[in-house]
């Protein structure tokens, strides 16, 4: 579904939502100014992450060159990190995988995945938790047990991606009692309130 569907298909919803008379409110941060908060959130906590993760292990001499391995992980972990999302929106969603987008904005080189259908505030939190919870904290605890240079280094770089996520989730901390559904071309959901 492309972009301009996407949009098509939300104004539908919206227009649906708010003959049952919901009012509709946007809630969207520019792409760059998620990225800037995706450092200054996340950031302390993969530091803090990691520097546990070198306590609990011995690490000196353990590092070796993995740039390779590293890199395909990574790029592996950004699609599993979407699907996450996909995952946790279409186990809430009433159509399921049938309401979940993927696609790439690629002015911007962020992949995203949206769901059109509108959910309970809380269902919605629990995609967006998803990656953050299964490969940063998730990854982090299997280095803590593993001692993996490798896997505490995509721990760390999981936990950053998921940055822009943990600052809508705290957008979203003030639409409790909302339906919210992903905005169809920018960084952020639309609320729908009776």
């Amino acid at each position: 579904m492309n972009e301009e569907q996407r949009i098509e298909l939300f104004n539908q919803t919206r227009e649906a939502y708010e003959k049952e008379g919901y009012t509709c409110e946007e809630h969207t941060i520019s792409i760059l100014k998620a990225n800037v908060m995706a450092l200054l959130l996340a950031g302390p906590i993969a530091i803090v992450s990691s520097v546990i993760f070198g306590i609990i292990n011995d690490v000196e001499g353990e590092i070796h060159d993995f740039s390779l391995m590293f890199l395909i992980l990574f790029l592996i972990s950004i699609v599993v990190h979407e699907g996450l999302h996909g995952l946790g929106w279409s186990l809430a969603s009433e159509k399921g995988w049938k309401s979940i987008h993927f696609g790439v904005i690629w002015k911007a080189l962020t992949p995203y995945c949206c769901c059109t259908e509108p959910m309970d505030s809380k269902k919605y939190l629990l995609g967006g938790a998803l990656p953050l919870a299964v490969l940063g904290f998730g990854l982090s605890i299997v280095a803590f047990v593993t001692g993996s240079v490798l896997i505490n280094s995509l721990a760390f770089i999981s936990i950053i991606c998921a940055g822009g996520d943990l600052t809508i989730m705290i957008m979203l901390i003030k639409q409790r009692n909302k339906l919210i559904v992903d905005h169809p071309n920018k960084c952020g959901f639309y609320t729908f309130r009776k």
